[in-house]
């Protein structure tokens, strides 16, 4: 089955459709259009947080099984090299804000909505499974985690309203 998306109903992009699509390697042979780095890792998210469809009602669990990845994953929503002035390079990472899920309000994708409780608990038991993630939560852990990170979403949201 194909990842399908839309952002037609996202506010974000309807106001700035520029925005969507960007030139990645411009002038170069290489040079491709594709979507913005930003919303091209939130597409394929939703498939790892199986939550298909962003909402006011639902940005709050989007916001904190993206963290939650984060933590034990080690994801970011994108990375690119910065050059200092001698021409070395470091890699920076740009992890996921609030504000970057909000921007995203009205985006879905044909995702199948996944309850917080079946998430945790298959988070749970792939972590357990999975050589790369050291510092294994379990269940109770990481529904207080969860929890405090909705709390952030939320009252970062509504510190702005």
């Amino acid at each position: 089955m194909t990842l399908d998306w839309n952002t037609s109903k996202v506010k974000y992009f309807s106001e700035n459709p520029e925005k969507l699509w960007v030139t990645y390697y411009e002038g170069t042979p290489q040079q491709y259009d594709d979507v913005n780095a930003e919303t091209k890792t939130l597409i394929f998210a939703t498939m790892a947080i199986g939550i298909g469809n962003v909402k006011m009602n639902n940005a709050s669990d989007f916001y904190a099984r993206f963290k939650i990845m984060e933590k034990y994953d080690r994801i970011s929503l994108y990375s690119r090299f910065v050059y200092d002035e001698n021409g070395n390079s470091e890699l920076e990472y740009t992890y996921l804000t609030p504000d970057v899920v909000v921007k995203h309000i009205g985006l879905s994708t044909n995702v199948s909505y996944v309850s917080k409780k079946d998430w945790i608990a298959r988070y749970v038991k792939n972590s357990a499974n999975s050589k790369y993630i050291e510092d294994k939560p379990n269940v109770k852990d990481l529904t207080k985690l969860y929890v405090n990170l909705q709390e952030e979403f939320e009252s970062h949201f509504y510190a702005k309203v």
